[in-house]
């Protein structure tokens, strides 16, 4: 599991108590690495099978892993109410797979094995992962059902389109491991309601010709963890992203550029609605002032070429602010002298705080995972410094400090 991705997702699933269930589909192999992934991200999981799911996986392989009893048979505690304790468990239920035998039990209030007889007796979230042939899934009965559970509260999650394990083509794959974790994260964040936030994150490029450009280092990873603190604080997230490729919320809106006057173009077109502006882009001070249309060929001579300034994105958008945007925020790379340069920025660009962190050097904040640097407020405040945590910790810390 990629650390960056694991500390993005992370925060949604901490010390969440996730009961797992799973019937009988060949996607069933799907479910372990599912349960492996659960307890990576904090997740407590316990695992109920059905009689079906234990033709294609055992109960040893999810004990194993999770340390806990897996449960299979609703008869193996009958003892008061012990055959439904599992409901009064979890704060969510995922099923994944969930075969269409399944889902027909819980839209007609089945009751005839541990499974169904916990999730009648259950009242939580309830996340659905079907999979199955897709004739199967595309049946109206099947899709009378899936609508049924969805008007009662439950959210499915896919199935994906695909080739199956039944040699057809088209929608019933349950969705892959990672995939799934990202759309279920969507679904347990906070309702959206605070507002919009735009994030712009990323480098920026200049053409010198088709296969030449100037950019920097910047890998949008400190701009991304931003995205995900604010989608866990309520926001709907609106991202403008320069060349770069880092997971972003599921249910962002994501823009993707190249150039500073392409970011500053798209960031128009949110900002007026926006209550928040992250500028974690790392965008261009300079470009090509010449692009030309064919490959430049080398030759013996020298080559000159002629930067002028590129567009400040920051500054031009701070200059169309009005009372809708609450909080704008700036960062700064730098590698020497990180406080005076950052109190220029704040006093040059006119946004409300700026945050500074070094770039020089074997730990500088570029291309890697974890971060440290100081926020500088508007009005004189102290700065705060923020001790060297990965890049997702110190994006929830920031926002806690903006009282976004």
């Amino acid at each position: 599991m990629d650390p960056f991705w694991q500390s993005l997702y992370q925060p949604y699933f901490q010390n969440k108590k996730v009961l797992l269930c799973v019937t009988g589909s060949i996607a069933a192999v799907k479910s372990l690495e599912l349960c492996r992934t659960l307890l990576k991200l904090g997740a407590q999981v316990r695992v109920v099978l059905t009689d079906s799911a234990l033709q294609f996986v055992t109960p040893l392989s999810f004990e194993t892993f999770t340390g806990t009893h897996c449960f299979t048979n609703l008869w193996e505690n009958t003892h008061g109410t012990k055959h439904i304790d599992l409901a009064r468990w979890p704060d969510l239920v995922l099923i994944a797979p969930a075969t269409a035998n399944t889902i027909a039990k819980l839209a007609h209030g089945f009751a005839d094995d541990l499974l169904s007889t916990e999730l009648l007796a259950y009242t939580g979230p309830l996340f659905i992962a079907p999979a199955m042939n897709p004739s199967m899934w595309s049946h109206p009965a099947t899709q009378a059902n899936a609508a049924t559970l969805t008007v009662r509260g439950a959210s499915l999650i896919g199935p994906a389109e695909g080739d199956t394990a039944c040699g057809e083509f088209g929608a019933g794959r349950m969705l892959e491991v990672k995939e799934l974790i990202e759309v279920l994260a969507a679904r347990i964040a906070l309702p959206r309601t605070k507002g919009t936030a735009l994030i712009t994150l990323g480098p920026t490029r200049s053409s010198y010709d088709p296969v030449r450009y100037l950019t920097n280092r910047s890998s949008g990873k400190m701009g991304a963890a931003m995205a995900f603190a604010l989608d866990r604080a309520g926001y709907e997230v609106h991202v403008v992203s320069g060349p770069c490729d880092v997971p972003l919320p599921h249910l962002s809106c994501v823009t993707r550029v190249s150039t500073a006057e392409e970011m500053l173009l798209e960031c128009r077109k949110v900002f007026k609605g926006a209550s928040v502006l992250i500028a974690a882009a790392a965008v261009l001070d300079y470009r090509f002032q010449e692009t030309r249309g064919e490959k430049a060929k080398r030759a013996d001579a020298s080559l000159s070429v002629t930067l002028a300034p590129s567009i400040d994105v920051l500054f031009e958008l701070n200059r169309e602010r009005t009372d809708q945007q609450k909080t704008i925020l700036g960062f700064a790379a730098e590698t020497n002298d990180w406080l005076a340069h950052a109190a220029q920025k704040l006093k040059k660009k006119g946004c409300d705080a700026v945050f500074v962190n070094p770039v020089g050097g074997d730990t500088g904040a570029f291309d890697a995972d974890d971060n440290e640097g100081w926020l500088l407020l508007q009005g004189g405040q102290p700065e705060k410094r923020f001790e060297r945590t990965t890049k997702a910790a110190l994006a929830d810390e920031i926002v806690r400090s903006l009282g976004l």
